[in-house]
């Protein structure tokens, strides 16, 4: 009998899988209504496009060109290559004396030429910006090594907007240039262009989750789609870009009115002075009253000295013509668009709407007439000429 009992107690135990009647497995997240999964985590990337100017035709010199060394720093990546195994190795043939060995792949290193942004540089690409091209180079900085597996919040199989989600997949897919069967349902190929995807876009792999489905501006929550648009536009794949100019410093005359200080005393060198239009020290036997560019500084000599003899100080209203820095010049760095943003030709049609309001000449195609106006309008506010650097959008007011 009690032999019959064991039996029946395995038995149990044996069947509970085929019952349908699972365990999580052991560090599952499990929270009520959703589903998790184990995906590949790749590695973690930070990419960034740097983005510039260069005439057609153009051939880099050290006189017309600011060289600029950007690191094109790749993902870890290793090769097998032949090294000599050893300096004693005696054999007549050099292959013998070769093994393979895995090695490190050094980072690339990219070079770049900047046109320096002088006034015949802006002069000419006023006069026709289409003989300028844009040229860019792409870095990606490693920030996490992946290669290993966690747990990841997935659509659940049984959800009632599954079916939904999967095309709304494809149709992001194609977008982005992946090939999509005609085929229905979550497919052999869409699967294998999802996982392209994750990959290139260093997302964890082989699975619809969430992270994924976010990226293709799909969001999910309680098994609603967050805020749908049609034709939901998609965010760029190159999240990150930078402008990059080399030009001279850019200043303009600037007129100074201020109340400074005038000392009438007879010790002048118990004092301590700055220049009013840099701040430079002036030393105290330099000092000139009548020179309106110096200013008593009003620090503890001052006080002392004033306490002493008020008589001897007075205010007096001073004019400084000085130049001021608008831009610092040599090689910046400016946030702008990327150029594969899937908005970019919205953006285009509203800044050429917002050049028109301001009086400048549009040709309603994104043109050399309105990349014209809008260099002009750039060179106003001292921002870089022919780009949809961010300041230059908000400036005009137009969302991005």
């Amino acid at each position: 009998m009690k032999v019959l009992q064991l039996i029946c107690v395995l038995l149990v135990f044996i069947l509970m899988p085929l019952s349908g009647i699972t365990q999580p497995e052991p560090g599952m997240p499990s929270e009520p209504g959703k589903c998790y999964a184990k995906c590949l985590v790749s590695n973690t990337i930070n990419k960034k496009t740097y983005l510039y100017h260069q005439p057609i035709g153009f051939i880099p010199s050290p006189t017309k060109s600011k060289v600029v060394i950007i690191d094109v720093i790749e993902e870890r990546r290793q090769e097998w290559v032949k090294k000599r195994a050893s300096k004693d190795c005696e054999s007549s043939d050099p292959e013998d004396c070769l093994v393979w060995c895995l090695v490190d792949v050094p980072p690339l290193i990219d070079t770049i030429y900047l046109v320096k942004e002088d006034e015949k540089f802006i002069n000419n690409y006023l006069a026709n910006p289409e003989n300028f091209i844009t040229k860019s180079v792409v870095t990606s900085e490693l920030l996490n090594v992946g290669g290993y597996t966690e747990w990841q919040e997935v659509l659940c199989g049984d959800s009632p907007i599954y079916n939904e989600t999967i095309i709304k997949v494809k149709t992001a897919l194609a977008r982005y240039d992946y090939e999509i069967s005609s085929e229905e349902g979550f497919n052999r190929n869409t699967k294998a262009n999802l996982v392209a995807y994750q990959k290139d876009n260093h997302l964890p792999i082989g699975n619809l989750d969430m992270k994924t489905l976010e990226s293709l501006g799909i969001e999910i929550k309680n098994d609603k789609f967050v805020n749908p648009k049609e034709g939901n536009l998609l965010p760029s794949k190159s999240s990150k870009c930078e402008w990059i100019t080399y030009s001279e410093p850019i200043t303009k005359r600037d007129t100074i009115i201020y109340t400074g200080m005038v000392y009438k005393g007879d010790s002048p060198k118990k004092l301590n002075y700055n220049n009013y239009t840099n701040k430079a020290n002036v030393k105290s036997k330099n000092y000139d009253p009548a020179n309106s560019n110096h200013d008593i500084v009003k620090d503890a000599k001052f006080e002392r000295l004033f306490k002493k003899s008020p008589n001897d100080f007075t205010e007096q209203e001073k004019t400084v013509v000085a130049e001021k820095t608008i831009r610092k010049g040599g090689t910046e760095y400016f946030n702008c668009l990327c150029l594969d943003n899937p908005e970019l030709d919205a953006i285009k049609t509203n800044i050429e709407l917002r050049l028109q309001q301001l009086g400048y000449q549009v040709d309603g195609a994104f043109g050399e007439e309105t990349q014209r106006s809008l260099g002009k309008f750039q060179l106003k506010f001292m921002r870089p000429i022919g780009t949809f650097d961010l300041v230059t959008l908000t400036l005009l007011g137009v969302e991005y």
